[in-house]
């Protein structure tokens, strides 16, 4: 039994507006020291280095657990993003937030006696929630993009003992791709994060192989077409 949701809910911020009192303003209690008028708010000025961020470089961070190097992982991310359809066969890098890859594994149910499987998983993301937040037996990270990979390979490295995650080189448009072996003989959870061209791509490929065992599919963002959710 093949079971689908499709996460579709928004995670919005909530904002805590707080209210200052001048000293001896309508308080319950004075002081003595002397009014003042409010403070003129200071714009920003043409050149001043406190406001100036027109040279500042961009800087992307995954706000893991066990954050990114903040020079060579983002310079790699960087000149892997110049053209994001060189290399993506079926879609280009857009990283799932954090608070989403986690509610995507809660969704799925996830725990100690799943094998994990996320299907473009671009910076790796989604399978350290899975290792590190819900204990999964294991979690698989199949990405086509190499220089991705070296950096989810290199970010794994790191890590003392070594975690049961893989992250391996696949062409999701290829059906004989070893993946698609791999996810009939192991998955137990399958994440992924396509627009719905994508999604319809690779729906005959995944009815073949998890058409026949119990496995939860979750999709991110859009619905996986011709597929009603459980």
């Amino acid at each position: 039994t093949m079971m689908w949701t499709h996460l579709s809910r928004r995670h919005q911020g909530r904002f805590l507006i707080c209210s200052l009192l001048r000293p001896a303003a309508s308080c319950s209690f004075s002081t003595n020291s002397i009014p003042r008028g409010p403070r003129r708010r200071r714009r920003p000025q043409s050149g001043n280095n406190s406001y100036d961020f027109s040279r500042m470089e961009p800087e992307m961070t995954g706000g893991l657990s066990q954050p990114f190097d903040p020079t060579r992982a983002n310079a790699s991310l960087n000149s892997s993003m110049d053209s994001p359809f060189d290399v993506a066969s079926l879609s280009p890098f857009v990283p799932a937030p954090d608070v989403v890859a986690r509610k995507m594994l809660e969704v799925a149910r996830a725990g100690p006696e799943d094998i994990h499987f996320d299907l473009g998983s671009g910076d790796g993301r989604v399978n350290f929630c899975a290792i590190d937040d819900y204990q999964v037996q294991k979690s698989v990270g199949a990405e086509i993009d190499p220089k991705l990979l070296d950096m989810c390979n290199e970010r794994k490295s790191r890590r003392h003992p070594q975690p049961s995650m893989e992250f391996i080189q696949a062409d999701l448009m290829n059906p004989r791709d070893k993946i698609w072996d791999k996810l009939e003989e192991e998955a137990t959870v399958v994440t992924m994060f396509f627009v719905t061209v994508a999604l319809g791509t690779i729906r005959p490929y995944l009815e073949s192989v998890l058409g026949n065992k119990r496995c939860r599919v979750i999709t991110c963002g859009y619905p996986m077409p011709q597929w009603e959710p459980t």
